[in-house]
């Protein structure tokens, strides 16, 4: 039986907000440009549905930026860029290999043994590990993208460069003008590597269970037939966790902000805004997302769902509730195998001898 103080700690602990001294305006205004950048250049040049890839590119590079010591910044910021583009390429080019069988047996392939290796991370893995993350996401998502194909990529990758540049320019700009906090604790890429190759057992576990999720995840998302069924996976990528509670509150903090989020963005759509106010839409909530990030999940989760369904609707433009609801359904089925997933765990756990 639940008791109500149970109740009233769930809900404070899935509300309540770090303290956070002021907004980290660094970091801030590099994503906004790194996001809007490029799509305000390929709005200008009738390109815009080209121009999202280089602005989604810019915002995920962005959100690894910490504004520490610059050397390590830059480079950091250029192996994400490599990590991310890799993982994008390689998603569009097995996604058109003749023989469909055998492209999706290696995507199954691919998604695992990198879904592994990000359990072995988790926690630990700091810039390394949502480097991998945001590569496995974008190879995903290319590869589950009916309208990407190859001969795109040439198109694509200016956009993605000015994404890029936005971060090595403006980064070092704000470096040596302006004040920064840099967020501290955080390994090394070199030391990162090492321990992602454990023989903790309870290491081991994780990744086995996190392995399992996403690939039910990708089979569930080839079967139930809508659109960005990815985001299933994607969702269970981002919140499936070594630590069991933090899985839990972050299910709840998701899905709550995504479903405050869908609202949000189906009034936007259904008042069928002009290109112009959807751009300003969509840098409104680049420029918020660093500083939600760090006051709690369901608000980082609710600009970001108005962010990702602003930033689809400027690539197709449907003028329908169409993109946010499956949003919605997505995110509701990956949250469910992410709770199934920690029963799993503790259950692997609790055979295997492993305290919790």
């Amino acid at each position: 039986m639940i008791e109500p103080y149970m109740v009233k700690n769930i809900y404070r602990n899935v509300f309540k907000t770090a303290e956070v001294s002021k907004p980290p305006w660094p970091r801030m205004i590099l994503c906004a440009l790194a996001t809007m950048v490029p799509i305000g250049w390929g709005w200008l040049h009738g390109e815009l549905a080209i121009a999202v890839f280089g602005g989604l590119v810019g915002h995920l590079l962005s959100l690894n930026d910490h504004l520490g010591d610059l050397k390590h910044r830059l480079w950091v910021t250029t192996l994400s860029a490599v990590i991310l583009a890799a993982g994008f390429w390689l998603g569009l080019q097995l996604s058109h290999v003749e023989g469909p069988s055998g492209s999706v047996f290696f995507y199954y392939l691919v998604v695992g043994l990198v879904s592994y290796w990000l359990g072995l991370l988790g926690g630990d893995g700091a810039e390394l590990e949502r480097a991998v993350l945001f590569a496995l996401i974008g190879f995903i998502s290319s590869f589950t993208t009916p309208t990407l194909t190859p001969d795109l990529i040439p198109r694509i990758i200016p956009y993605a460069l000015i994404g890029y540049a936005c971060l090595m320019i403006g980064g070092p700009v704000i470096y040596f003008v302006g004040r920064y906090e840099a967020i501290a604790g955080h390994a090394s890429l070199r030391h990162s590597l090492r321990r992602s190759f454990t023989k903790r057992l309870e290491k081991h576990i994780h990744a086995i269970c996190f392995v399992l999720m996403v690939l039910v995840s990708v089979w569930i998302s080839g079967r139930i037939g809508i659109g960005h069924a990815s985001w299933i996976t994607i969702t269970v990528l981002i919140i499936l966790r070594p630590d069991r509670t933090l899985t839990v509150y972050k299910t709840l903090q998701r899905f709550f902000g995504t479903l405050v989020g869908v609202l949000v963005a189906d009034v936007i759509v259904m008042l069928h805004p002009q290109v112009a106010m959807m751009i300003t839409i969509l840098g409104i909530c680049a420029f918020v997302i660093p500083w939600a990030v760090l006051k709690n999940y369901w608000i980082s989760s609710f600009f970001v769902t108005v962010f990702v369904v602003m930033l689809l609707e400027l690539a197709a433009r449907h003028g329908t509730l169409h993109v946010a609801t499956l949003r919605l359904e997505a995110t509701s089925i990956g949250c469910a195998l992410s709770l199934i997933g920690v029963g799993l765990s503790r259950m692997m756990d609790r055979a295997a001898g492993v305290s919790a």
